[in-house]
């Protein structure tokens, strides 16, 4: 550049000391040059004025793209401090979501031996059965075996059995009674106590089912926590790093305090008010005569902020995950309406229950099941988190 600057400047010279003699005491070979050397004079300097301007819009660009950017990077790490928090707090909920009162006292009474629910109480029925089928040929025998079977019926730890069927446990307990009273005494009639167990069986069926339906939904529900518990835990991990990117000091970790807890602590001071603050210093103090220097503010922290946008895809990971668990979460209520539905399916086959009462305590459970999904879908609400998702442009990799 300062070559081309010397040589017009030298050409400009020796032009106008050409200019100021007279056309006709130059020789025609001079002229020619002269001529040319004009020429070449008006070439140099257009291409110089071109060159000028080719710089000059390639360093207006250079600082549009700086100011580009940075401000994706400075919309995205804010908006992503909302998100981690938002994130946080929904697997939070979920994670507390392990019953519905109203749906579970519901299933509850169906599994208590105790409830006429679908219009007969199981210990009842069990001391009938006996009463009307056991053969004893001593009286005293006869009442002494009933009282007993009374006892079971009607003994305390039934009601306190909240997961197993305490029906499953009486049935049981009753029939292993009938089978140790008849070894012991040749009183009790053997086709007797089988005619028994026969029909407590139609009872123990449904029981049966729905007690195998109340075990896959608290498994389910268990592997959900799981499953949550881990997604919580490479949220904190990404939490850490972004904190210590962006210059946030994490507090200490009580030695009791749960992750969730712990995360919870951590959100009260590492926040989008915190992410806002930082880059309205990092732009006060990369600033001169009104002008933000942003190529500076990239280059700082040894280009961190870079960093930590490009890495903005293992947060939307997270998200779509948290999706997929929230998904899961219902389909596993979805799953438990229907194994109960067809343990009630089983009542109204065996002939143990009213059909038209079965089909109305039916009604009455999806109805719950759907109030119960529809108040947890509202507690958690989902759409706020994808619409938080949606304002990172994490596809957009700042080099």
């Amino acid at each position: 550049m300062k070559k081309i600057t010397l040589l017009l400047l030298l050409l400009s010279i020796f032009k106008l000391q050409v200019l100021g003699q007279n056309a006709p005491q130059l020789q025609s070979a001079d002229s020619t040059i002269i001529k040319r050397l004009l020429k070449q004079i008006d070439e140099l300097q257009k291409q110089n004025e071109n060159h000028s301007s080719n710089i000059n819009a390639l360093l207006t660009g250079k600082d549009i793209d700086a100011a580009n950017k940075y401000t994706i990077i400075k919309q995205n790490l804010t908006n992503a401090a909302s998100t981690f928090q938002l994130l946080n707090n929904k697997i939070n909920i979920l994670k507390s979501k392990t019953s519905a009162d109203k749906l579970d006292l519901f299933i509850k009474d169906l599994n208590n031996p105790q409830s006429n629910t679908l219009g007969f109480k199981l210990d009842e029925t069990i001391i009938k059965l006996v009463n009307e089928n056991l053969k004893v040929g001593k009286k005293n025998t006869r009442d002494k075996i009933i009282q007993n079977v009374s006892g079971i019926t009607k003994g305390q730890i039934v009601s306190t059995i909240a997961n197993v069927s305490p029906a499953i446990t009486v049935a049981n307990s009753v029939m292993s009674l009938l089978r140790s009273a008849s070894i012991v005494s040749d009183d009790l009639n053997q086709n007797s106590i089988n005619q028994i167990e026969n029909q407590l069986n139609s009872y123990v069926q449904y029981y049966v089912a729905l007690n195998d339906g109340n075990a896959a939904f608290t498994y389910n529900l268990a592997s959900q926590a799981q499953d949550l518990g881990v997604l919580q835990q490479k949220l904190f991990e990404q939490v850490s790093f972004f904190a210590k990117t962006l210059n946030y000091k994490l507090p200490k970790q009580n030695q009791n305090e749960t992750l969730s807890a712990y995360l919870n602590t951590i959100f009260l001071g590492f926040d989008k008010a915190y992410v806002s603050k930082l880059f309205s210093d990092l732009e006060r103090q990369n600033s001169s005569n009104n002008r933000i220097n942003y190529e500076a503010i990239l280059a700082s922290n040894n280009g961190n902020l870079k960093e930590a946008n490009n890495r903005l895809e293992e947060l939307i990971g997270l998200v779509n995950q948290f999706e997929y668990q929230h998904n899961q979460y219902f389909n596993v209520y979805e799953v438990y309406n229907t194994r109960v539905l067809q343990a009630m399916d089983i009542a109204a086959a065996n002939r143990i229950a009213d059909p038209s009462l079965i089909n109305q305590k039916k009604a009455d459970l999806t109805s719950l099941k759907n109030q119960a999904v529809s108040d947890i879908k509202a507690s958690i609400n989902l759409p706020e988190l994808l619409l938080s998702k949606q304002s990172i442009k994490y596809a957009a990799r700042i080099l």
